[in-house]
């Protein structure tokens, strides 16, 4: 499935969105709307290999381990990247030169490529990365940088398409073209164009644009619908194909024909009843073509074919197995109660290949289970043990991608506990309230809580605390519980523990610790089997980023319901690579990329950064600075709870208890601000003195501004190692206090300007002027 991708700036796409994949496509832009002829826009690079390449090549290659050559191949000029003889590792990149471009105008991005791997999930450094790089009118860096994926795994030449804006204050772009998967021996990618376009004020489509759509099962006399919108002069004209049933998915097919059954006509009239190639035959597709007027194009929007709704199209190689979901109520107290499931793919599902299977007692229950359309209703012969219940169903797709996962129900009482669901900006909302966690990853009894969790639990809500994830087991936690309830203290708790579910101090249950130790399959099993008795409670997962643009959460987003990023990056031994604390800047972002990219948003980021030494490899502690630069750099790039992993030694020594609850009880203070949503920010800060750049390329000055209690707060941090002096452009405030330094600060009609040590951080607390020259809250 292709994916939508989205930096700060721009929105970036591969052919369009989530829906129904097609098999081929010409000049057809497809947007959330439907389909639509693409505008041609303005030529503003395109590099087509036919003279001396105005590319960089290569910009970076790794131990000089690959080879780039321009030439001849497959019957195109091109550029070819293979891996030099010996080579066990390989990482490159090419650069274009700088585009010009203009802010504000929508971009296409085109490369046509063919190679002998993938660079659909390509994952690699900053150097090695696909990306672009927006630069300024200077020509440096500005805003974030837009990473994207693309097809390259094919015996044809791939035609991929990248679309976007331009963002604010971008006068060039600088396409990146990297490789993230070594090159074997035997491996090769090309590229034979690299195009950019830019769109104009006066949009100029093509004159004729067409797709072939999913294969679709069909039955003579059905009706072929549709649903565009066709200006004066433009059209939508169909043709079908057929084909018979080749054990569950398409044989051959016909050459396309319109109602009268020849290849020069075409359904012209919606409504109109199809026509099989032969009677035998059950699977038809589409081949659409749009042809254009006076500059407008039509859109269309749907087709229908009978029953069967083909809509929401991209152009893609599908990658991505069926979906299998249960959909009939779980829990139920009812042993016969029947259970739904529904099984669906956006290419279609290959159902000859379906096969269920009952965990417990391992029967076979495929030919038990009664199909209408996309679901299947299986009615137990004997009643259901009390408890889970697992079925394990395999299946495949008509793209051949086979999916075996494992759906559960509950039988017994009812679910009572809390009901948790997320804000659209991935806050928590426990029983409908915002709610902000602040707490630690883990909870022990250790001499200083006097082996107790009651006195634990005591001096953490005395501080602020109100989540704590738990590694505990039954025991420990039927223990726990009551001292969370007394105290209003959230917990998380191991996935299997479903006694617990209907405490009012549970709010997740905890799927995985390091998540990439199992497959996505089974995540998605673990949080089917959570969810079977508390379906109001949260699926969380965790697991350490590990990577600039594409982490490890990335293909389990969809199966959590909250991540919790294990930010470490505090160690003498591995400085070099694990950089500081301003590394939590690119982990919380590229986290918060991931799931843009999925399509499932939104999801719930609870940052976990580092409180912990742990030798061999955490050879010390965050310094207090360091522990409270990660913490607010996670909340201003995006993190919805901070949840400190302290592994225990944070709390090993009265100091570092004290350092560490203090900055909960900073948080505390800050609750209601953390809980309402984010605004209209101000521009970015100027910098008066020191570097503009930490040593990671962000900026050095990071602020997240809020409102709150009729009031105006500004985070600010500085994530760089050394002083840095900043102006900052607010209006409309009165001279305020920076919260937890006992100091003012003056403001001007103009802002204010403030001074920040290495990592340093301030918050600052204004009162707000309306017109009238009185104050929010009055």
């Amino acid at each position: 499935m292709i994916k939508l991708l989205s930096g700060a700036f721009a929105w970036i796409a591969l052919t369009g969105l989530y829906g129904a994949a097609v098999t081929s496509q010409k000049d057809i832009a497809f947007t959330a709307e439907g389909a639509a002829i693409e505008q041609v826009g303005r030529v503003a690079y395109e590099e087509n290999f036919t003279g001396s390449p105005s590319m960089t090549i290569p910009a970076y290659n790794y131990k000089n381990s690959s080879i780039f050559n321009v030439r001849k191949y497959n019957g195109r000029p091109c550029l070819t990247v293979t891996s030099k003889p010996g080579s066990k590792e390989t990482a490159w990149s090419v650069l274009t030169p700088p585009v010009p471009v203009q802010p504000g105008r929508d971009f296409i991005l085109e490369m046509d490529v063919k190679g002998t791997f993938s660079m659909h999930n390509a994952r690699g450094r900053k150097n090695y990365s696909n990306k672009l790089q927006w630069l300024d009118k200077n020509r440096k860096p500005i805003g974030d940088v837009d990473y994207f994926y693309y097809e390259s795994l094919s015996k044809e030449w791939l035609h991929n398409k990248i679309r976007g804006k331009v963002p604010e204050g971008a006068v060039f772009l600088v396409v990146q073209l990297g490789g993230g998967p070594s090159i074997g021996k035997d491996d090769s990618i090309a590229f034979s164009r690299v195009k950019v376009r830019l769109m104009e004020d006066l949009p100029r489509y093509g004159e004729s644009a067409e797709f072939i759509s999913r294969p679709i099962p069909a039955e003579e006399n059905t009706k072929l619908t549709w649903n565009a919108e066709c200006p004066p002069g433009s059209s939508v004209r169909i043709q079908l194909s057929s084909a018979a049933d080749n054990n569950g998915r398409p044989g051959n097919w016909s050459a396309f024909y319109g109602p009268d059954g020849k290849n020069e006509s075409f359904y012209t009239e919606t409504g109109t009843s199809i026509r099989l190639a032969k009677p035998e035959h059950t699977w038809i597709r589409c081949r659409v073509i749009l042809n254009s007027s006076k500059g407008q194009t039509p859109l269309l929007r749907q087709i229908r074919v009978g029953t069967a709704v083909d809509s929401g199209w991209h152009y893609g190689i599908d990658r991505e197995p069926p979906t299998v979901e249960r959909i009939s109520e779980s829990p139920v107290e009812n042993p016969n109660a029947p259970v739904v499931f529904k099984i669906a793919d956006e290419t279609g599902v290959n159902w000859s290949t379906l096969k269920c299977v009952m965990e417990q007692n391992k029967a076979d229950l495929t030919k038990a289970l009664v199909r209408k359309g996309d679901t299947l209703t299986w009615k137990p012969s004997v009643p259901l043990q009390s408890g889970v219940n697992a079925f394990t169903f395999t299946v495949e797709d008509l793209a051949g991608n086979k999916h075996t996962v494992t759906r559960h129900c509950f039988i017994g009482s009812s679910f009572t506990g809390n009901v948790v669901t997320q804000r659209e900006d991935g806050l928590i909302l426990l029983n409908g309230k915002p709610f902000f966690p602040i707490g630690f990853f883990t909870i022990e009894k250790f001499p200083q809580n006097q082996f107790n969790y009651d006195s634990a639990l005591a001096e953490l809500k005395s501080c602020g605390v109100n989540f704590l994830q738990s590694y505990l087991g039954k025991p420990d936690v039927k223990e726990l519980i009551p001292a969370a309830e007394k105290y209003g203290i959230m917990l998380c708790i191991r996935y299997w523990l479903f006694e617990f579910r209907n405490s009012s101090s549970v709010i997740g249950m905890y799927l995985a610790d390091d998540t990439n130790r199992f497959s996505p399959s089974q995540l998605s099993s673990f949080q089917s089997y959570a969810k079977s008795f508390a379906p109001g409670l949260l699926g969380m997962q965790s697991e350490a980023p590990l990577c600039s643009y594409s982490s490890n959460y990335k293909q389990y987003v969809p199966y959590s319901d909250v991540f919790l990023p294990q930010l470490y990056p505090i160690s003498d031994k591995y400085a070099a690579i694990r950089n500081g604390p301003q590394r939590v800047i690119s982990d919380v972002r590229t986290c918060l990329r991931d799931i843009r990219v999925s399509g499932h948003a939104p999801k719930i980021i609870l940052a976990a950064p580092q409180a912990f030494m742990l030798p061999p490899i955490w050879t010390r502690y965050p310094t207090q600075e360091e522990l409270r630069l990660m913490t607010y750099l996670c909340i201003i790039h995006g993190a919805n709870g901070i949840v400190w992993n302290s592994y225990i030694s944070a709390f090993s020594t009265p100091e570092r208890r004290k350092d560490i609850l203090a900055l909960a009880k900073e948080l505390s203070v800050l609750y209601n601000v953390l809980t309402e949503k984010k605004g209209l920010q101000p521009p970015p800060p100027e910098i008066l003195s020191g570097p503009e750049l930490d040593s990671d390329g962000n900026p050095s000055m990071n602020v997240l501004l809020k409102k709150a209690d009729g009031k105006t707060f500004l985070l600010a941090a500085n994530s760089s190692k050394e002083n840095v002096t900043a102006s900052f452009a607010l209006t409309g405030l009165r001279p305020g206090k920076v919260l937890f330094e006992n100091r003012s600060i003056f403001v001007t009609e103009n802002g204010f300007t403030d001074a920040f040590k290495p990592y340093e951080v301030h918050v600052y607390e204004f009162e707000t002027i309306h017109p009238g020259g009185k104050n929010e809250r009055q």
